[in-house]
């Protein structure tokens, strides 16, 4: 999959990771990526003209607000990722709007059990064996092309979704 995003230009070459705790390019095998010259083809942006910074900053080695993106390793088995931190979501059984019990995957009101697997999770969340991370942009900013998610289907010969996080559930996960 490294491959064919370097062919379309969507990440850096291989060669080029950048460590999310720091601004500056390392070789190392973490799965963070810079943005390639044909990322905005291939991601659409929604509004006005937002603000996209593809490179670290030269002089500021703690600045992070630029794009990266990271894929994650391959999970032998599917993984839920909530949106957000509480998860809240209308429950199929009881239509109730509350808080997920996310390790148990139950809602709170009911203890309807949810299947993270086959619920329609729209785009509040997302469950795979693989992920693809876009960070630096805004949640709900943008949104992949749709040559991306064909490319992907193409490739995988699975139909890819998206969906939107911010960056605490990431690191809760």
């Amino acid at each position: 999959m490294i491959e064919y995003f370097v062919e379309q230009s969507f990440i850096e070459s291989i060669k080029q990771y950048w460590m999310p705790d720091k601004s500056s390019l390392y070789h190392c095998d973490q799965g963070y990526f810079l943005a390639g010259k044909q990322f905005s083809q291939l991601i659409m942006f929604m509004g006005c003209a937002p603000k996209i910074v593809l490179e670290p900053s030269k002089e500021d080695i703690q600045d992070a607000n630029f794009v990266a993106i990271h894929l994650f390793e391959s999970f032998q088995q599917g993984k839920f990722y909530p949106g957000k931190l509480p998860f809240n979501f209308r429950c199929p059984s009881c239509q109730q709007n509350q808080e997920i019990n996310v390790a148990e995957m139950t809602c709170t009101v009911c203890h309807h059990q949810f299947d993270s697997a086959k619920q329609n999770w729209r785009q509040k969340a997302g469950y795979s064996q693989l992920f693809i991370e876009v960070m630096g942009i805004f949640e709900s900013e943008a949104i992949p092309a749709d040559k991306l998610l064909k490319g992907l289907e193409n490739l995988t010969g699975i139909k890819w979704l998206y969906f939107y996080a911010n960056e605490s559930t990431w690191k809760q996960n």
